[in-house]
């Protein structure tokens, strides 16, 4: 099997048509499964489809969505699970011996906010909530702050370097813990070297919280940063 995130959480990166069709095309040539967490993939416009590329290309896959990633709605929120047919009748058994967990009051919920976001479009319920959050933490907190390859994200979390404090990520986190600002180690990204230096100078930024909550921390990390860089 080859597990894929994309796109990539927390960088954001989004690989291209042409790159995706050439990579499940390699799989199918090899008798390759691809595993693919496509969790934040409605921040980006579907200029193409995914679905239709595996399909087309007769892939071996299994797709994980959430809607939880694209709807702050807290614990409603549903996971969503596609397979090719190969795979269909072993998760057809998991999901309803172990994993069947989403009321139908759950499900009536989040498919009013989808038919909401189907009238109004999600450039407009969506993609320019977290435009407009992503612009504001960069204004407050500088783009130096926001690791490199992570600038052309769309996603709704940003990619924070803390290489410029000195500090690692969970120092970081438990410092602006005391600030009152909540935040993720970066480490844990890193799945093969969680505790390499290059794996523990950044931290992951949620930009779908209530606005008043997002503009306290803010200033808060703005302030922390100033001071801390200047260490």
């Amino acid at each position: 099997m080859l597990f894929l995130v994309n796109p990539n959480n927390p960088t954001g990166t989004n690989l291209s048509e042409d790159a995706f069709t050439a990579l499940v095309r390699a799989c199918v040539e090899h008798g390759v499964t691809i595993v693919i967490d496509a969790s934040f993939r409605l921040f980006y416009p579907p200029a193409w489809d995914t679905y239709r590329v595996l399909q087309d290309l007769g892939a071996s896959y299994i797709v994980f969505e959430d809607t939880g990633k694209i709807f702050p709605t807290q614990d409603m929120k549903a996971s969503l699970l596609s397979c090719s047919a190969d795979h269909r009748a072993p998760l057809r058994e998991i999901y309803n011996e172990i994993y069947l967990c989403v009321s139908k009051f759950t499900l009536r919920v989040l498919g009013d906010f989808f038919e909401d976001a189907r009238v109004t479009g999600l450039n407009r319920s969506l993609h320019r909530l977290v435009a407009r959050r992503r612009t504001r933490l960069r204004q407050a907190l500088g783009e130096d702050l926001v690791e490199r390859e992570a600038r052309p994200s769309r996603i709704s979390v940003e990619w924070l370097s803390t290489a410029g404090t000195g500090l690692d990520d969970q120092t970081v986190v438990r410092e602006l813990r005391g600030h009152g600002v909540g935040v993720l180690p970066g480490r844990g990204f890193f799945w093969d070297s969680p505790h390499a230096p290059h794996s523990t100078r950044n931290i992951r930024v949620s930009l779908m919280k209530p606005d008043s909550e997002f503009e306290r921390g803010l200033t808060r990390m703005a302030e922390y940063f100033d001071k801390a860089v200047r260490r």
